[in-house]
């Protein structure tokens, strides 16, 4: 993180909020960019291959702004916390939404797709789709 002393985050938190300084955005945005990228990895671990990391990384940077925006430095919060939220709520929610597929049939899909290792395993072959089928 961006070596701010807490003096310093403390006026920038006072300009940004007071008077929108976007020299005092830009350094807390700075200060609190690995936040995006500790998210990104750790969602995209969960999710297959074709999922960008980059457009993980706007969505977070998106979040990362909506919570500056929003985030009250007079309630005793820290800023990490609420960022975090704010942060993998917008990566959540950007994935929810370029997922074409219902919820139901992802369900659906997984538990295929665990009766086909469950059962590859057993037999130490590939399976046909007729014993997948019976399982």
């Amino acid at each position: 993180m961006t070596q701010l002393t807490s003096e310093d985050e403390m006026q920038c938190w006072v300009r940004w909020k007071e008077k929108r300084d976007p020299e005092a955005g830009d350094m807390l945005a700075k200060k609190y960019m690995p936040l995006v990228s500790f998210h990104v990895q750790r969602i995209s671990v969960g999710l297959p291959k074709n999922v960008n990391r980059e457009e993980l990384r706007s969505l977070g940077m998106m979040g990362l702004f909506n919570a500056l925006e929003r985030f009250d430095p007079s309630r005793d919060l820290k800023f990490d916390t609420y960022a975090s939220f704010r942060i993998r709520g917008t990566i959540l929610d950007g994935l929810r939404k370029e997922d074409w597929l219902p919820r139901s049939s992802r369900e659906k899909t997984k538990k295929i797709e665990g009766a086909i290792e469950k059962l590859e395993q057993e037999k130490m072959r590939a399976v046909t789709p007729e014993e997948v089928a019976e399982a």
